[in-house]
Formats: structure tokens, sequence, C-alpha cells
């Protein structure tokens, strides 16, 4: 079986030259030597995915409803709900990152909204799996249409396989016009995009117009001061880098050639040996990380540290634990913490990321969120009550360890 792809994922504002930047960078690569898939956000592509996955996702819920007692669902009762096209897309194009052959995927996600509903859907979806896909449920289902439930189990498994690939594992850069517009979405983007574990790589303000050029200077110097303020703005991203493009001077038919000198030059996807670049982490890395940490959890887990997620850095702090996750560009005003259940929730803006927590954190309570420096510290302690019900009274000694995200009960 081949090994997994890298995944260069472009997004950006709109009008900004998304597509012609993506397709920049994977001509770059191919001509580099690299094998390379380019996914981009086709209409009909999104459309043939929805068809296909529509109707074992209906007739799947209608299983778990039945199960639960409520009437059934057929897939053929109502029209296809929205956002079922985003995660129709977000599916195939883990898949295609999972066993495409290729040396690098790139995806062109279109729209930073496009981008943000997809990391909706899929974890919005694996929510709602994990809360109904209960063992009673799992039973009583198969009894009816054993079918209908391995593909509902399926769906399971590639929604956390896509949260693992296309998220955390990406290399990840986003397009924006030099304009205070287009800054003020990509701020809110990357800060939503976070939650995800998604993180930026580098920002591309492209159509920066020269000095001397010919343009209309006031018109050409408040875009180099929109771009300028774009790199000031973003510093505080880490391990961002800005690229400035000046396209609008540059003939049609050079473009893509020029853009991917320039993207080439300092990505890590650009050098000779790309399945050996360290800055990118492999699949395979994250996966082995998330199933040998899946095999320790529980509270006699030995260790001083882990990850939440597959990439949420977790410490102890004194009888509890201590979360971090970065959220660079996230004011605190727009941000809200709590819990639901067996899950972490994060509400920035008007987006509302639910994290699920391993064993030993969901018997734990809340005890304070504080947003520092692009960093949220969240503090946890043991539920005495909940550690009681698992015959002790307090985690055992040694046990101030932080899981991946775990499947096992509490």
């Amino acid at each position: 079986m081949s090994s997994p792809a890298r995944l260069l994922l472009l997004s950006g504002t709109p009008g900004s030259g998304t597509t012609t930047i993506a397709r920049a960078q994977a001509a770059a690569l191919t001509d580099a030597g690299a094998s390379v898939r380019l996914l981009e956000d086709d209409p009909d592509a999104r459309a043939q995915a929805q068809r296909e996955l529509w109707p074992m996702l209906a007739s799947g819920l209608g299983a778990l409803l039945m199960a639960q007692g409520a009437q059934g669902l057929a897939a053929d009762e109502l029209g296809v709900i929205p956002g079922v096209s985003d995660l129709a897309c977000a599916l195939r194009v883990a898949e295609a990152v999972a066993r495409s052959g290729a040396d690098v995927v790139v995806w062109d996600a279109g729209s930073l909204d496009s981008l943000l509903r997809a990391a909706l859907s899929v974890s919005s979806t694996a929510l709602l799996l994990d809360r109904y896909l209960t063992p009673a449920a799992l039973l009583l289902s198969s009894r009816t249409d054993p079918g209908v439930v391995a593909a509902v189990q399926a769906l399971q498994a590639a929604c956390a396989r896509a949260e693992q690939a296309l998220w955390p594992g990406a290399e990840v850069h986003v397009v924006m016009s030099p304009t205070q517009q287009a800054l003020a979405q990509v701020r809110a983007a990357i800060g939503a995009m976070a939650a995800w574990g998604c993180r930026v790589h580098r920002v591309i303000v492209n159509g920066v117009p020269e000095p001397g050029a010919g343009w209309p200077e006031p018109w050409a110097a408040e875009r180099r001061a929109s771009a300028q303020d774009a790199r000031a703005a973003l510093s505080c991203v880490p391990g961002c880098d800005v690229a400035l493009l000046d396209m609008l001077a540059c003939p049609a038919d050079e473009r893509p050639a020029r853009i991917g000198q320039l993207m080439m030059s300092r990505s890590t996807l650009g050098r000779a040996d790309l399945r050996g670049a360290t800055d990118l982490r492999p699949m395979t890395d994250l996966r082995a990380t998330t199933d040998e940490c899946h095999r320790a959890d529980g509270p006699d887990s030995a260790g001083s540290g882990g990850l939440v997620a597959g990439w949420i850095p977790v410490e102890p702090d004194g009888p509890g634990y201590r979360l971090l996750i970065p959220l660079p560009c996230v004011d605190r005003a727009d941000l809200r913490v709590g819990r639901s259940a067996g899950h972490l929730v994060l509400a920035i803006g008007g987006l509302r990321r639910a994290i699920r927590l391993p064993a030993h954190l969901r018997r734990c309570t809340l005890q304070g969120a504080r947003l520092d420096t692009g960093v949220l510290t969240i503090r946890m302690q043991p539920d005495p009550d909940a550690w009681r019900d698992q015959g002790r009274t307090e985690p055992a000694a040694g046990a101030h360890r932080a899981a991946a995200e775990a499947g096992d009960a509490p």
C-alpha cells in the first residue's frame, strides 16, 4: 500500500487568484519531479460526490432513529440537507491523500468560507455519529439492515481520518487581495481554522503593484499600504510567511511560471526529496501518534504529556491538566469556551467546534480558560464524583498524561 500523500491546501478571499496560484504550484511541483494530483472546487465533482454520499447518510440516520424508538427515514423522503456537499468534498480530498499514490495532493479549496464549511461539516458529522452510534443502536440497527450500519461505521471512520489528514496534517496557503476588507476576512479565518488544528504556513498577498509600473498612484499606493498592513497584522501567526506578489504587470501567459518560481522558493514541499521534508509532518506520523495514545489512554497511563485530537498539547498542572490551544488572530470578545457531555466546545465568532476529550479528561471539570498572546490555556481538574464512580477517589500517581482523542467510553 502506498504512503499517504502530502497535502498542500490553498484557499483565499474571492477574486484573489487562488485557483491560478494552486495550478501554478501544482505545475511547479511536477517540474520538480513530484507526482501531483490537483483537486479543484469543481461544482460537478461536488454534485457527484453528494449523490453518492446522501442516500447512504440518509438511510444510516434513519436506521439510527429507528434504534432510538423514532420513526425511520428513507433517503428519498427529503432533499439533501445543507452541508452534505461540503462533507462529500472533504471526504473526497481525504481519500485522495490516503490512496491517490501521488507524492503531493494540491487542494484548491475555493473561498475561505467554503473551507470553513468543509471543516464544520466533517466535525459536526463526527459529533452526530459519536453521539448516536451507541452499542445499543448498532445492535438494533444491525438486525434490520446490517449493510447500512456498516456503511455508517465506515463514514464515522472516514470523518475521523479526514479530521487528521485535512487540517493538522496540511501545509496551508491563504491567498488574499491587498485590501483592508480581505485582511479582515483572512484574520477571522485564520483564527477560526485554528480550532481545527489548521495552521497557516503562508499568506500570499496577490496583486500588489510595483512602484513605477504605470498604475494610478493613489490606487496603487493604497494597495501597497494594505499589503504592508497585512504583513504587520499577521506577524502574530507563528511560522507564517507573508509573500507579496505583483501579478498586475505580468502577462497572463507568464503568470503560472512566475508564481511557481516564487512560491516554490521557500515551500517545504519544494525540496528534491519530497518525502524527506521534516517541516511537514507526514500523515503516518499523525496516525501513529493517535493509535499509540489511544491504546495508552486511561487514568493509570504513564507519561508527562500528550495530545488531544492529535494536535492539542496537554501538560500536567498540579492535580489536574492544562490544555494549550494555539488561536492566533482571535480576540477575547469573540471567544467562548465550555463543555458539552464529553466534548470541549470552542465558539469563535459564529462557528462552534466540539473537540472530543479522552476518557480521563471527560472525568474532569473545566476550571478556567485564558487567551494570552494567541494561545488559549484551559485548566481542568479531576471530578471526585466521576473518579469515585470508577472505583477511586483521585487519579493514580503518574497519571498526568493527556492522550490523543480516544474512542473508549468513560
